[in-house]
């Protein structure tokens, strides 16, 4: 158990690529495949044994208050700490800076475990941490990750080397980086006793370079050399297409992905399974509705209609606006966004999801 790491949540970002859903809902709480990013990353902070957890908040951030004031039941013996960042957006190292000098109570002394609000990272966190006695960080050497974004670059010995394409590649391997990191005890004073300074910027740009150029190392740890698995992942989820194509990877795989089955459960405690691919937190609802092969998470109007959504369909349980669908009774490979105030489904989402496949 982790007791002594302090965890940290990025849960403050614009998802201005998400726009028009991000307008209306924080990226970290859009849905993929029944679950808010954030809530899967608390649960993954959960299960590792971290009891001390702060999550830093901007656009939107009344909606990301209210929805860990209402999960905060559901992990016990669990403390909270939302840091508002209020005047500007601070980026991924300006928001860890400040958090920490917001926090010297709890983090003067602890190391810290930072993960990304807009990627689902399901991958062994306790491998990460290692010994406790390094800062590191999670990458994947995969083809496909390579191909698909901007590399970090690694010495050979495993230490971070640098980013972008101006760097010598002789004598450095390629990376991924897949949004978690780990900062040790040492990194941890020398950010908060050097002059490490909360202003906007970016990871590695400022925390990993200021830490670098004070004797501190970083070192990657791979993930996922093979690809997704059954129990390891990584989704992007920055971009309409990138979250539908990761919820369709999840619920192709439901019946066998132990990590979000546990989340699920946890989020929705009626979640039965009626049969294979069909889920559902109503506890009326029998093996003979006409829904096949989906994800169902909705209130019981729906299940009052015959409205049939083929594959990869989500419908959130707070969205109460199923009588409106009557134009979507053919759709397939679709998710359908709500948000409390207004019940609107957004077309750009549901017809890109529709083409997706």
């Amino acid at each position: 158990m982790n007791f002594e790491c302090i965890g940290m949540i990025l849960a403050a970002g614009l998802g201005t690529r998400l726009k028009p859903v991000s307008e209306f809902c924080p990226k970290p709480l859009i849905p993929v495949a029944g679950l808010e990013p954030l809530f899967f990353a608390i649960h993954q902070f959960y299960k590792l044994g971290i009891r001390k957890l702060m999550i830093n908040t901007h656009h939107l951030n009344g909606q990301v208050n209210a929805a860990v004031d209402q999960w905060k039941s559901k992990f016990p013996g669990m403390e909270f700490r939302m840091v508002h960042e209020d005047q500007e957006i601070l980026g991924t190292g300006g928001g860890i800076i400040h958090a920490l000098l917001k926090n010297r109570d709890w983090c003067s002394d602890r190391p810290l475990l930072v993960q990304n609000g807009d990627t689902l990272t399901g991958i062994s966190l306790s491998k990460l941490l290692g010994d406790g006695t390094q800062s590191r960080f999670a990458v994947s050497p995969h083809s496909e990750f390579l191909k698909t974004y901007a590399s970090l670059w690694l010495f050979h010995d495993g230490s971070w080397a640098g980013r972008g394409s101006d760097l010598p590649t002789k004598g450095l391997r390629p990376a991924h980086f897949l949004g978690a990191h780990y900062l040790c005890r040492s990194t941890i004073q020398v950010l908060m006793n050097s002059g490490a300074e909360a202003i906007p910027s970016d990871l590695f740009g400022s925390i990993y370079a200021f830490c670098t150029n004070r004797g501190q190392r970083f070192f990657g740890v791979d993930f996922l050399e093979n690809g997704i698995n059954q129990d390891e992942f990584w989704f992007d989820v920055g971009t309409p297409q990138t979250l539908l194509a990761a919820q369709k990877n999840i619920l192709d795989r439901l019946e066998s992905c132990q990590p979000w089955q546990q989340a699920l459960q946890l989020r929705y405690p009626n979640l039965l399974r009626i049969q294979e691919g069909l889920w559902t937190n109503q506890q009326s609802a029998s093996s003979q509705m006409k829904i096949p092969s989906i994800v169902v998470l909705s209130q019981k109007e729906f299940l009052k209609t015959n409205v049939e959504i083929g594959p990869y369909a989500v419908l959130l349980n707070e969205y109460d606006g199923v009588k409106n669908l009557g134009d979507l009774r053919q759709a397939s490979h679709c998710v359908i966004f709500s948000h409390p105030s207004g019940n609107r489904i957004l077309p750009s989402v549901v017809q890109d999801a529709m083409e997706l496949i």
